[in-house]
């Protein structure tokens, strides 16, 4: 088949037409600028559902697609999803490249948003993620997109995506661990880990995360490749055995946790239904689903996890989600390896121009800092935040003068400036508007912050 050149978007009012005569297009499941995904069925088997997704076949990396895919079709393992089927087809005279996978009802990616995995769902999920990433690595694979969108459910079971797995020496099993690590700060705080690349440090552990969840996602979360644990080392953790000596001793994180319990399968599995339902997510029926997509980078060792005796054995699904290969959106900006991330925000209570007076200060918020976040500060610097003020005294507008070294506490602070209130600014006897600068000065013990008016 010869392809078009040009470039059409994957819509979804195609919903109706057949894919290379044999795929027919069910519903829209989501998408993205880069691929779109559809409910499909299998040929001759219309009540076989499936997932297919589209990819511009001129996308930079649609031969690589195809060449992965070819291998990951040949990939048999209980916690993968199954890849049933790829080729080269034509929409609107563009040539797309399509992969179909089997068709999974939901992801953790759609439960983070509205809760955060208990530490025996944590516990219950990271198994079979676990084996499946040690499968992989043994043949010399890597997932290569490890995040809660990825890991879904089919039935019972926790299942890995399969449509971007790759060679190891494209994105070596490290990132993986790295993925993995990020996932699990995650699925336990609904946050990604905070991690400001220009510190030089390893990214910051809650310490509300559980044992041994803490000690995991913290030897996961190693800048250096050569000091992150193994697949068979998070195992050999879960199940009550201490790192190795190049693992560094954690921070005090309080009373943790108890260890993750076992428990019968299908007994709590039910259970995880009953937390779905009061929460509001309730299996749906394929009819009800939509959303939106996007892939993500990610990156990362293993042998056989000691997980589990018998790794093909099932094992109930503690997360329910969306379907497999419309990797719903994630609100949070995830540190991809080694690069970046975000996270929260501390709280409390400014007069004429170029004065600084707390008195015309009616709300002050501070930036909410993690603790590790302000152990992390040597030295001191200063963050500037320019504030136009409506004449209610109400922030309309924040923008930085200076946003300082790091963007993660740049970020705290604009976030903080924009709830700040004041008293009305007043000329001639009205309310009129003001404009004030809000100076952060950091230092490792705290933050301090001047309030001073620039106009009028």
């Amino acid at each position: 088949m010869v392809l078009a050149m040009t470039t059409a978007p994957i819509r979804s009012d195609w919903v109706g037409r057949v894919i290379d005569g044999r795929y027919p297009l069910r519903q829209w499941l989501g998408g993205s600028e880069r691929s779109g995904v559809f409910l499909t069925e299998l040929p001759g088997q219309p009540e076989q559902r499936a997932a297919l997704k589209l990819i511009p076949a001129d996308a930079a990396d649609a031969q690589g697609k195809i060449a992965a895919w070819a291998t990951a079709k040949t990939l048999s393992h209980p916690h993968l999803i199954r890849l049933l089927d790829s080729g080269r087809c034509e929409m609107d005279a563009s040539g797309f490249v399509y992969v179909v996978t089997e068709y999974a009802e939901e992801n953790l990616g759609e439960i983070l948003p509205q809760r955060a995995l208990t530490a025996d769902e944590a516990g219950e999920m990271l198994g079979p993620v676990l084996d499946a990433l040690a499968f992989l690595h043994a043949k010399g694979l890597a997932h290569g997109h490890l995040k809660p969108s990825n890991i879904m459910v089919v039935g019972d079971q926790v299942k890995l995506s399969s449509d971007g797995i790759v060679a190891a020496g494209a994105a070596p099993p490290a990132g993986d661990v790295w993925a993995l690590g990020v996932t699990l700060v995650e699925a336990l705080t609904q946050r990604p880990p905070v991690w400001d690349s220009l510190t030089g440090i390893d990214p910051v552990v809650p310490r509300l995360v559980p044992q041994p969840f803490f000690d995991i996602a913290q030897a996961c979360l190693r800048l250096d490749p050569a000091q992150r644990c193994t697949i068979a080392e998070i195992g050999a953790r879960l199940n009550g055995v201490p790192f190795g000596p190049k693992a560094p001793a954690p921070v005090a994180v309080g009373s943790p946790a108890p260890e993750p319990r076992k428990k019968h399968g299908m007994a709590w599995a039910a259970g995880i239904v009953v937390l779905l339902v009061a929460g509001g997510l309730a299996i749906r029926s394929c009819g009800e689903k939509s959303g939106s997509s996007e892939d993500e980078k990610a990156a990362a060792s293993g042998s056989a996890s000691p997980l589990q005796a018998n790794p093909s054995a099932a094992k109930p699904s503690p997360i329910k989600g969306r379907a497999p290969g419309s990797e719903a959106a994630e609100q949070a900006e995830r540190p991809e390896q080694p690069e970046q991330a975000e996270q929260p925000a501390r709280s409390v209570s400014s007069s004429s121009p170029g004065s600084s007076d707390d008195s015309a200060v009616i709300q002050r918020v501070m930036p909410e800092i993690l603790p590790a976040a302000q152990a992390s500060i040597h030295g001191e610097f200063d963050v500037k935040v320019r504030l136009t003020v409506d004449s209610n005294g109400v922030v309309s507008d924040a923008a930085f003068d200076s946003e300082g070294p790091s963007r993660y506490f740049g970020k705290q602070a604009l976030d903080a400036s924009r709830k700040w209130r004041f008293k009305p600014a007043q000329m001639a006897g009205e309310n009129v508007r003001s404009v004030w600068l809000l100076e952060y000065h950091f230092t490792e013990s705290g933050v301090d912050i001047k309030p001073t008016q620039i106009s009028p």
